[in-house]
């Protein structure tokens, strides 16, 4: 039987309505810790604490899963310490109820697709420049901004990018101004 947070076969669990605690162990699991029942407190006013702590492991085929008791734990015989016998003893008691929670929720997806691209691109274009600067100023004797692999491509960059916004705008019907040179960028070839 998979228990729910606030049940047990023995015990009633009452989980506090603040937010939890959420931490995360180094197998990538999220857990998540409430405040549950106080104790009562005994002659020596001492109050103990009960806390439900639930950990989310990653399961693809569980779905949405449910809470179940976490095998690997041995769950107290009582929720709160008994104070029969006449037990003065002012010790703080905390009784934790450890829950596993199979769910595909947690699981990591990856990068997307675009994060992927964007990564490749970038890594191409350091590449196409690093080489071009080296094979530039090292075979071909180039120095300064001559070393820029396609340089009136690049210096012309801007001017193609607005002249290509302006085509588009003007295909659906938008009227431009004609066509002039941006922020003063002339042709390298007319310097």
């Amino acid at each position: 039987k998979a228990y729910g947070c606030g049940e047990d076969a023995n015990v009633a669990l009452k989980v506090a309505a603040d937010a939890p605690t959420v931490s995360y162990k180094a197998d990538g699991s999220i857990v998540q810790t409430y405040h549950g029942n106080s104790c009562p407190v005994n002659v020596a006013s001492t109050t103990s604490q009960t806390y439900v702590s639930v950990n989310y492991v990653c399961d693809k085929k569980a779905g949405n899963g449910a809470p179940a008791k976490d095998p690997a734990y041995v769950w107290p015989a009582r929720m709160c310490p008994s104070y029969a016998n006449g037990d003065t003893s002012t010790h703080h008691y905390t009784t934790t109820y450890n829950l596993i929670w199979a769910t595909d929720a947690v699981c990591a997806e990856g990068m997307p697709w675009g994060g992927w691209f964007l990564i490749i691109l970038s890594v191409v274009i350091v590449f196409y420049l690093a080489v071009g600067i080296w094979y530039k100023g090292a075979v071909q004797g180039a120095v300064g901004v001559e070393m820029i692999p396609n340089f009136p491509i690049w210096e012309n960059l801007w001017e193609l990018v607005v002249d290509g916004f302006r085509f588009t705008l003007q295909k659906c019907g938008i009227k431009t101004s004609a066509r002039a040179p941006v922020l003063g960028l002339v042709s390298y070839n007319a310097l």
